[in-house]
């Protein structure tokens, strides 16, 4: 379970800043200035944070491990269509839908420490879920700029797929179904509702 949770928020910290080095790239590919093609950064943050607590509510009545699952598998399908797209519009619309998947997976991954953790467990499984998220935001340009020495701007969204697939298998396989969670709302949601919006915008003025 911590594997799923910990590689879930790095894909989602790692996607937060690895775009920014294809920015001028892609900016130049669509024939956009560079400032407007920041939105393409922007959207995804701003969807995640927007969305968190919303998916937290769904994964407490639904189950965590169906929200991580549906989370892993638009992401995974936004990821590829993002580099699939031919168009800033396209790509737009697509980067918000990766958003989506983010959030379906980070709002699901504390609600999985809680429900399935004890006592200090739930502490470390916490401490995974930040230093996960933590770990990708960091190393986002520096695998970015790698990424980009190699391969089309597409790429840094292409790579996302074959992982995504990885994480869907073991998700399904590893993690408990749990459905109708109440006991514990109350420190879920003051857990989401207090920190990640404060994370999210910790991320948004880092990239802006």
């Amino acid at each position: 379970m911590m594997v799923v949770v910990f590689v879930s928020t790095f894909m989602d910290g790692l996607d937060g800043s690895i775009v920014n080095m294809a920015i001028p790239t892609m900016a130049s590919e669509f024939g956009m200035d560079v400032s407007t093609m920041s939105w393409i950064t922007t959207s995804y943050m701003l969807t995640l944070a927007g969305l968190l607590v919303v998916f937290a509510k769904i994964s407490t009545n639904i189950g965590p491990k169906r929200v991580m699952l549906w989370g892993l598998a638009v992401f995974t399908a936004a990821s590829l269509l993002c580099g699939m797209s031919d168009s800033f519009e396209t790509l737009l619309i697509f980067r918000i839908s990766q958003g989506v998947g983010a959030a379906m997976m980070c709002s699901s991954g504390p609600i999985l420490c809680t429900e399935n953790l004890t006592g200090k467990e739930v502490g470390t499984g916490i401490a995974v879920i930040s230093a996960g998220s933590a770990l990708g935001f960091a190393m986002g340009p520096g695998v970015g700029g790698v990424l980009l020495e190699v391969m089309p701007w597409n790429g840094i969204f292409l790579i996302n797929v074959p992982i995504g697939l990885f994480m869907m298998v073991i998700t399904a396989m590893a993690l408990p179904t749990v459905s109708n969670i109440g006991i514990k709302q109350a420190e879920i949601f003051q857990f989401h509702i207090f920190w990640f919006p404060f994370f999210e915008k910790v991320r948004i003025s880092a990239v802006n």
